[in-house]
């Protein structure tokens, strides 16, 4: 898929003019890459569990864990459909994160020290036949902008955003994929995302954690029960790939 142009296309130019260049030290990049290649245990062997493709972009996660291996989206040939743009390899992980997760509004009252529940959890806890692609990536813009191109290319067509992105990036992002459905927490600022912004078709926001509290939206058009419904329609309806 050709792009081009605004923020998307030119943080993935830049991503490419970086590769070309070299920026940063090609011997040291790639020894870098292999160290953290090693310290990440190796993705379980497995096939494509089926059903709705959704996309979790953000911190990355640890796969290791059987009901993370058992949903991973995969290509025909086993290997998953997701990537770490922070390490430049197929290993999207993330060490278990401390503390536990709040599992409620009462868990996450002020001075708590529970964290947010990760997006592929709450997805795979209210819609258990979900298959998942983890795209981790670092604070750099062009990176959350080859993630989303890279999902573009892939057959998952949900996209969840652990963190709420640039309003222009994903403005930009929503209009040159059309066929995709992103799903964005509230930033911390409302007002960062215009009016325009929240009536596009294909971008709903206040799914995932709410950034105060850190528990899932109970309700709105994309809490979590809401995003379960969407899920489980498009299951019924026998969507799974493009």
């Amino acid at each position: 898929m050709r792009v081009r142009g605004g923020r998307l296309g030119t943080a993935l130019a830049a991503v490419a003019l970086t590769a070309l260049l070299g920026a940063g030290g090609v011997c040291g990049d790639a020894g870098r890459a292999h160290a953290a290649a090693l310290a990440k245990p190796k993705v379980p062997i497995g096939v494509d569990p089926g059903g709705v493709g959704v996309a979790v972009i953000g911190e990355g996660i640890d796969y290791a864990r059987p009901e993370i291996a058992a949903r991973l989206a995969r290509d025909g040939e086993g290997e998953i459909i997701g990537f770490d743009l922070v390490d430049r390899d197929r290993q999207p992980y993330a060490t278990p994160p401390r503390p536990d997760p709040c599992r409620n509004a009462a868990d996450a009252t002020a001075g708590s020290t529970c964290r947010a529940e990760h997006p592929a959890i709450t997805v795979l806890r209210h819609a258990p036949g979900a298959r998942i692609g983890i795209f981790r990536i670092g604070p750099e813009p062009r990176q959350l902008a080859e993630a989303i191109a890279m999902v573009a290319k892939s057959p998952l067509r949900i996209v969840l955003f652990q963190v709420a992105p640039p309003a222009d990036l994903l403005r930009e992002a929503a209009q040159r994929f059309p066929e995709l459905s992103f799903k964005v927490p509230e930033p911390a600022r409302p007002a960062a995302y215009p009016a325009e912004l929240r009536q596009l078709p294909n971008v709903s926001l206040g799914c995932g954690e709410q950034p105060v509290t850190g528990v899932p939206a109970a309700d709105g058009a994309c809490g979590s029960a809401a995003l379960h419904a969407a899920l489980e329609a498009l299951t019924a309806a026998g969507v799974r790939r493009p």
